[in-house]
């Protein structure tokens, strides 16, 4: 659990570097693919410990997914940045971060719609 609050408090720190209308996604992909080596790197090695059984999946700190919507791509990260001790990762503990054609257009829940 340590790693997944560690995890939590580098989600936020990159979402508050974050503009919307300013932050282009490629600028923000550099960042995020730093974070994400990093914790791919804890994640194996936390796992190593547990060789039968898979401890922590990327899955468990942020999820991605891109979709065409009115003819634009929107990328969509739902980045874990909280924690409720109850085994699952749920929706009040992400942070949604929306780039629609490379230009971030939301951050968070309020406004938020796939």
């Amino acid at each position: 659990m340590e790693l997944m609050d560690s995890f939590s408090t580098e989600a936020n720190k990159l979402i508050r570097t974050l503009e919307v209308g300013q932050t282009k996604e490629s600028d923000f992909k550099v960042k995020f693919d730093l974070l994400m080596t990093d914790y791919q790197l804890r994640l194996d090695e936390a796992n190593a410990q547990f060789p039968h059984k898979q401890v922590y999946q990327i899955t468990n700190f942020v999820i991605s997914d891109s979709i065409l919507k009115d003819g634009e791509v929107v990328n969509i990260y739902k980045f874990r940045t909280g924690r409720v001790p109850d085994g699952r990762f749920t929706e009040d503990e992400m942070t949604p971060v929306v780039f629609k054609d490379g230009i971030l257009v939301n951050i968070g829940w309020s406004g938020f719609s796939e």
